[in-house]
């Protein structure tokens, strides 16, 4: 934990994975307000996994369906859980041979383009940062989630 590494866990392809999908779900079935519906959650994980990208919306409208008819009390109408999962499946999906090609080109373009003083500076703060956090007790793949998201929202804004 002492020692994140950032370039190594780029490297291996952890943040972008082809079932995060389903394992989002599974963490949805840790959730205080979800553990109702637990089992629900992680049998429609198990099913995520060994389906093709096309039938993702299909059993997530099941699951979503199974959900509100045996807990209409905790999971209503209201609740977009399709739409919540997909966004998942369609923004984040990747092969980690993908990712890694895509991680090196878009490393070595940076690394080209942008002024060297400021990456160095970028780079500093999120190892820094990393191992601060490690020592603090985070999961490396929570800190990994966590940047992936602001990335994500520099890149959509």
């Amino acid at each position: 934990m002492k020692n994140f590494d950032l370039k190594k866990y780029l490297a291996e392809g952890k943040l972008l994975k082809e079932n995060k999908i389903a394992q989002a779900i599974r963490d949805e079935a840790e959730q205080e307000d979800s553990k109702v519906g637990a089992a629900i959650f992680k049998k429609y994980a198990k099913k995520i996994e060994s389906a093709s990208k096309e039938d993702y919306r299909k059993i997530l409208t099941s699951m979503e369906r199974e959900l509100i008819d045996t807990h209409p009390d905790t999971f209503d109408g209201d609740d977009d859980i399709v739409a919540s999962f997909m966004a998942v499946a369609e923004n984040k999906l990747l092969k980690e041979d993908d990712l890694n090609e895509i991680s090196r080109d878009a490393y070595d373009r940076m690394e080209g383009l942008a002024n060297e003083n400021k990456l160095n500076e970028l780079k500093d703060l999120i190892m820094i940062l990393g191992e601060d956090w490690a020592d603090e007790g985070f999961e490396n793949s929570d800190i990994a989630d966590y940047l992936e998201a602001l990335v994500y929202q520099l890149v959509r804004s």
